[in-house]
């Protein structure tokens, strides 16, 4: 489809004369970086790397797709923390979490295939935790149309729903993170674990830990209930929750990531997972989720400005040109500090993994050890 310019409406084209008008507006271009090759995550592994592979045989690296709009928060503040911009969890470990929080995601409206795990879930013992400004019905409660039972009796998901203030996730997290702070202080314990945090995860995964806890210390109560919102005793109830589980999830989306402290939001996010030592073992980690099937697929194929070094050097190897958009001043992983952006909503430090010994993948059988 064509819109000619001063024109209203498409017209249908022929593909050879397709093919020929992008052609020559690429060879009339005075600059490939006057150039911009957007996609979706629609696009296969196999045409997103051919797709990104010519444009930067054109010679730019202007390849923006749909998780710019989305998720690049998400992508942000994972790589600096566990040093990956993706999720950490698949619809088994969905299945088999003690506790799941769902967060600014309405699965109902949006992400509809994600009810019948979250339904899995809720059967083999999960709390349920909604984290909306508006109730979803469909999270509230799921009647699923593949089984006679599920549409007569249906199956409640959520436990508790907490009708946060628009924005205040980061308070939440931030209060979730102090009540473990003081269960600790009470001598109270995690299944499986000898106190509430991890202290062997923390130790050896993890780096700020120690200015992470004194922002935590110095928060005050008033302000978190006022950032998010709710009553005190909601986020205390919500710390048991946390307190009473084996294994935690956090799945989130754009009521997270569509803010201007979006990325020192997911920050605090993770720092609570940390905390428990809830990152690479099953049942537990971050799940952003994504509304088109294979953003992820998009990026690892090299769609995406900030691909590292080593990717252009094997592009360059094996196809005989040299890659555009290399971001040498950007290492990848960040080998740098991590957790030390600071902003007005933002805790000092960051608990993070970044930049630490990976995490041993014995912790999950799916991961075998490296030898």
């Amino acid at each position: 489809m064509l819109l000619e310019e001063g024109a209203t409406h498409y017209k249908p084209i022929a593909w050879d004369d397709a093919y020929e008008l992008i052609a020559q507006e690429i060879r009339d271009m005075e600059h490939p970086d006057q150039s911009v090759f957007y996609t979706s995550g629609r696009t296969s592994n196999e045409a997103a790397f051919a797709y990104q592979l010519l444009v930067r045989g054109i010679g730019t690296n202007n390849l923006p797709d749909c998780s710019n709009m989305c998720h690049e928060s998400s992508g942000s503040a994972l790589v600096e923390t566990i040093g990956i911009g993706k999720g950490s969890v698949s619809l088994t470990d969905l299945e088999t979490a003690s506790l799941i929080f769902v967060a600014g995601q309405n699965p109902g409206t949006n992400h509809p295939r994600m009810l019948s795990a979250l339904e899995k879930a809720k059967k083999n013992g999960a709390v349920i935790i909604s984290v909306n400004p508006l109730p979803e019905a469909g999270l509230l409660r799921f009647e699923n149309p593949q089984n006679i039972s599920g549409m007569v009796v249906g199956t409640q998901l959520t436990d508790d729903f907490l009708q946060i203030r628009a924005g205040g996730d980061q308070a939440l997290f931030q209060g979730l993170g102090k009540y473990l702070l003081e269960a600790e202080a009470e001598g109270r314990k995690t299944p499986g674990l000898p106190t509430v945090l991890d202290h062997e995860f923390i130790k050896d995964h993890t780096v700020g830990i120690d200015e992470y806890l004194r922002y935590l210390e110095k928060a005050e109560w008033d302000d978190i209930v006022e950032a998010t919102g709710l009553t005190l005793e909601q986020i205390k109830s919500t710390g048991e929750r946390l307190l009473a589980s084996s294994a935690t999830i956090v799945c989130w989306a754009m009521g997270l990531t569509q803010h201007k402290h979006s990325v020192p939001t997911l920050r605090d996010v993770v720092n609570v997972l940390l905390l428990q030592g809830n990152i690479g073992k099953p049942g537990a980690g971050v799940c952003p989720v994504r509304g088109h099937s294979n953003v992820q697929g998009d990026r690892t194929m090299g769609i995406f400005e900030k691909m590292p070094e080593n990717f252009h050097d094997r592009l360059d190897h094996e196809f005989q040109f040299r890659s555009p958009g290399r971001m040498a001043s950007t290492p990848w992983p960040p080998s740098a500090p991590c957790g030390t952006a600071r902003s007005v909503y933002s805790s000092a430090w960051a608990a993070t993994s970044c930049g630490q010994p990976p995490i041993p993948r014995s912790r999950n059988s799916r991961w075998p050890t490296p030898a």
